[in-house]
């Protein structure tokens, strides 16, 4: 039903783009949960039975519950909604079949690719000299910027990192490399893979060249193959770093994460972040969480507690017992890479993971929606 397969799309792209938000004055969550009651209406309208296996069901009441425990034991009724998101995308991707999910993750390659290309004409732009066109609020207060024609909320100088319709570079980075583990998985086209991970690289983000690397490393080709995709990324990053290398702010921006200080690598900027999770895990309620100021108002939570996000103890010092779908996803994917007969696939898994491991975001709209895709495309059979 391409329909309802481009509705959940949707609800996973538009409910990140804070421009969307800006433009129909409405909040992601919003648009998100719109967007999905109206493709779940629309398989009633289908006269087609809605069917969920018991572990789903099982899984959504454990999840419903927790959160109303937890917004109880903070008092905050909102808090009391916190597992809907993942519940809702639960939901939704129960009910797609092969072909929707084959539909879905071609349509947000396509649409990515599109996003991508427009992303580096903004980063030319920005180094052009061009300014900002106009700018929006991120939901996290953090302000976005137009370069012709992409935003990014990270600048220096006229180096941009662009961030497309997202509200972070690294955001549309978990996005392009999530949809290519999907493509993978599906054993779609390889050069368009290859195509979205390589324009990615736009984002000047690590963790995509982290998943870059895990992903030439699960490449099923030929030797020959191998060695002319070495040697054109070679030669691209090459040219690019000689053509930038005297521009001072492109070394801030890139060359200088790459810079060792004191053993550590200068552009990680989770290993502090872990850190600080586990130091707070011995202030926190186990079944609860740290705080409910830490999702109500981060700003006060990080001046308290300081910055402990985008790490795989986020989930569990921020919600507790209620992570428990965040953990669930992890633990499947590691069954995966541990029993997949397959070595490539084995690979392809374990670059998923490391995308979860500093974007644990399973319990947000959006992502909920995205990360489950990348699980339930490995349900080959129609449902």
């Amino acid at each position: 039903m391409p329909s309802y397969a481009l509705l959940i799309t949707l609800s996973i792209l538009l409910a990140l783009a804070p421009v969307v938000s800006s433009l129909v004055t409405l909040k992601g969550n919003i648009i998100y949960l719109i967007l999905s009651f109206i493709g779940i209406s629309l398989l009633f309208l289908r006269r087609k039975p809605i069917t969920i296996q018991a572990n789903e069901v099982y899984l959504s009441l454990i999840v419903i519950f927790l959160s109303f425990m937890f917004g109880l034991y903070w008092t905050e009724a909102k808090l009391s909604f916190l597992g809907l998101y993942f519940v809702v995308a639960l939901i939704c991707l129960s009910q797609t079949t092969f072909a929707d999910r084959l539909y879905m993750v071609e349509t947000l390659s396509n649409i990515l690719l599109m996003i991508v290309v427009f992303s580096c004409l903004g980063f030319i732009y920005a180094l052009l000299g061009g300014e900002p066109l106009f700018n929006i609020t991120n939901p996290d207060g953090r302000t976005s910027f137009l370069y012709l024609t992409t935003f990014t909320n990270f600048t220096i100088g006229n180096i941009i990192r662009p961030s497309g319709i997202f509200d972070e570079p690294g955001a549309l980075s978990f996005v392009i490399c999530a949809t290519c583990y999907c493509r993978e998985v599906l054993c779609l086209d390889k050069k368009k893979t290859w195509l979205l991970l390589l324009l990615g690289l736009i984002t000047l983000s690590l963790a995509h060249i982290l998943f870059i690397i895990i992903y030439f490393v699960a490449f099923k080709a030929r030797l020959y193959k191998k060695l002319i995709i070495i040697a054109l990324g070679l030669v691209t990053i090459f040219l690019l770093i000689i053509m930038l290398w005297d521009n001072p702010y492109f070394q801030a921006v890139f060359i200088s994460r790459f810079e060792l200080t004191n053993g550590k690598l200068a552009g990680d900027n989770r290993s502090e972040l872990f850190y600080n999770a586990i130091l707070l895990t011995q202030k926190m309620h186990y079944l609860y969480g740290l705080d409910s100021d830490c999702l109500l108002y981060p700003m006060y939570c990080i001046e308290n507690y300081g910055k402990f996000g985008e790490n795989p103890l986020y989930p569990f010092v921020t919600l507790g017992l209620l992570s428990l779908p965040y953990y669930a996803v992890l633990t499947l994917l590691s069954i995966k890479v541990l029993f997949s007969k397959r070595r490539r696939i084995s690979i392809i898994h374990l670059g998923m993971i490391v995308l979860l491991l500093q974007r644990p975001y399973v319990m947000i709209y959006g992502y909920a929606s995205l990360i489950l895709l990348c699980l339930y495309v490995n349900k080959r059979e129609k449902a």
